[in-house]
């Protein structure tokens, strides 16, 4: 019977470890299949990025296919902010993750850190998915400001207990490590998300369609996506905590 059970695990282990395999062959594929030859980049030159140089759309479609940061430049370039009015735009969420989390970090303690894992990531989703509402010229206060207050709030009910349980996992003498671990794969997962989202967001470019309509058929599909993401960490924070508050140490 044991001996049946570890050739199954071994068996459904080798499986998903090939089809892990594949899907990793084929996003480094998909990635790097348009890459010029070197001997192109030795000539290369960038491409000119200024305000004038937009008016026809071209700058707009160059950030799309270099993968850059999502709603910023619609709020930029599609929206027609400025820079400072668009690094603006984001403090309600940078405010509330602020002010809420030692009030979250506190709430862990006393019911756990699973329930806020689950209703963080949710209401982070929800964030993501009024991302999805605004088209071309979207209003601000209606368009913009509710999925940052919604998304920071929901960050703010995450970080803090995601931290205390990163950190509680480990004995006192190894919370050094513990931390750096949780920073870098921090750090990592958001390269790796900027990345692999610029994949659906390069393929909405098509000739003969309008640039700044594009983009934000790409930009919906990414909110979609990361809005079904959140919802993934909290499905999986259901399935993996033990939902027990943790004495203070």
């Amino acid at each position: 019977m044991i001996l049946r059970f570890f050739g199954w695990l071994f068996a459904a282990s080798f499986v998903i470890a090939i089809a892990l395999a594949g899907a990793a062959l084929y996003i480094i594929w998909d990635v790097s299949k348009d890459l010029p030859d070197y001997k192109q980049l030795a000539s290369w030159e960038p491409p000119v990025m200024t305000r004038m140089h937009a008016a026809d759309g071209s700058l707009l479609a160059e950030y799309a296919q270099e993968r850059r940061l999502f709603v910023p430049i619609n709020l930029i370039e599609v929206q027609g902010f400025s820079a400072t009015a668009a690094g603006a735009a984001m403090i309600p969420s940078v405010l509330l993750l602020f002010l809420l989390s030692r009030w979250a970090g506190g709430l862990a303690d006393r019911v756990g850190a699973k329930p806020l894992l689950l209703a963080g990531p949710a209401i982070a989703a929800a964030g993501f998915a009024l991302f999805i509402l605004p088209g071309e010229n979207a209003s601000y206060w209606t368009g913009f400001l509710p999925g940052f207050v919604v998304l920071g709030f929901g960050m703010s009910l995450t970080v803090a207990p995601l931290t205390t349980t990163v950190m509680a996992c480990v004995g006192r003498e190894h919370s050094g490590v513990a931390s750096g671990i949780n920073n870098a794969v921090s750090e990592t997962a958001g390269l790796l998300a900027i990345a692999a989202f610029g994949i659906p967001m390069a393929h909405a470019f098509h000739d003969g369609v309008a640039v700044a309509g594009s983009f934000i058929a790409g930009y919906r599909l990414v909110m979609a996506l990361c809005a079904g993401l959140a919802v993934l960490s909290a499905i999986c924070a259901w399935v993996s905590l033990d939902g027990k508050a943790r004495p203070r140490g």
